[in-house]
């Protein structure tokens, strides 16, 4: 999974540079973190200047982490899905719970 994030010169004068994820807005200006499944994909509309490979889980915790943000919508300027917070929140608690499980049946094995 890729995001858009582009580079974002703080201090003109000095080499702190930092990036900036980008997010895109739907039609009721509501903010969402753009992943994309492929270069091609982010190249569809205006996205970053840069693509950052991140894990599913980093950018789904980080949705619901930032507060500005409604959740994340995949492919953005194609044919899309969108995951509000409440989904992502039900997707990991659910990955969380197999975890736990797993980890439970393989200590009982050992």
């Amino acid at each position: 999974i890729f995001c858009a994030v582009n580079f974002v010169d703080h201090h003109k004068y000095n080499s702190n540079k930092r990036l900036k994820i980008e997010t895109v807005k739907d039609a009721d200006e509501k903010e969402w973190i753009g992943v994309f499944t492929s270069s091609e994909e982010m190249h569809k509309g205006s996205a970053g200047n840069v693509q950052m490979n991140q894990s599913i889980e980093s950018i789904l915790r980080l949705a619901l982490n930032w507060e500005q943000v409604n959740g994340i919508v995949i492919n953005p300027f194609g044919k899309y899905i969108q995951m509000t917070k409440k989904m992502i929140e039900l997707l990991i608690n659910g990955y969380e719970y197999n975890e736990n499980e797993r980890k439970s049946k393989d200590d009982e094995n050992n």
